[in-house]
């Protein structure tokens, strides 16, 4: 029996259900689901969100986030939307870092944060992968992003991609980013 991989459908059940569906349908009286049938007919569906791209960077999976921003680029979100999405999720970090370094209970950082509680989970997994510093970084980057898809002749596509590589410390910083 094939196993979906989390990447291409997401955790949305209905979008679960409806590839399994499908699934089902393309199979047809067939027992055995081999895994190019569930590439062929399920590929990659999946809608990529900004929380998504977030937890790549603090988890420092930079292949994943650079495969995040492709996807969300190609599915035609606009990069100064992104970048305006990622500081207020880095804003919302940094915020929550602070209430919890003074000891606010968990609940209550997450609670006035006004954050969804079924994005809960993805927040107290940023909180344990980012220091304050690293989130800081993020949003000095961030503002410099901004500048420049602004200002800027260059392609988005490279700037957002420099903006994740800079915040892997993998590159130095610029004043072109």
């Amino acid at each position: 029996m094939a196993v979906f991989h989390p990447d291409a459908v997401g955790n949305d059940l209905g979008r679960l259900e409806a590839a399994i569906l499908q699934l089902c349908t393309y199979l047809g009286d067939r027992k055995t689901i081999m895994p190019g049938d569930v590439d062929a007919v399920v590929g990659d569906s999946r809608e990529w969100s900004v929380f998504e791209l977030t937890n790549a960077v603090a988890e420092k999976n930079w292949e994943k986030a650079m495969k995040i921003l492709d996807k969300m680029l190609r599915e035609g979100e606009e990069p100064v939307m992104i970048v305006a999405m990622l500081a207020r999720q880095f804003r919302i970090l940094s915020k929550g870092l602070a209430m919890l370094q003074k000891g606010s209970p968990k609940e209550s950082v997450a609670g006035s944060l006004r954050v969804p509680k079924s994005s809960w989970p993805s927040l107290f997994q940023q909180f344990r992968a980012m220091k304050e510093q690293d989130v800081k970084k993020a949003l000095l980057t961030l503002e410099k992003v901004d500048r420049a898809l602004k200002s800027s002749a260059g392609s988005p596509r490279l700037i957002l991609e420099t903006f994740i590589m800079q915040i892997s410390s993998k590159l130095p910083e610029t004043s072109a980013s």
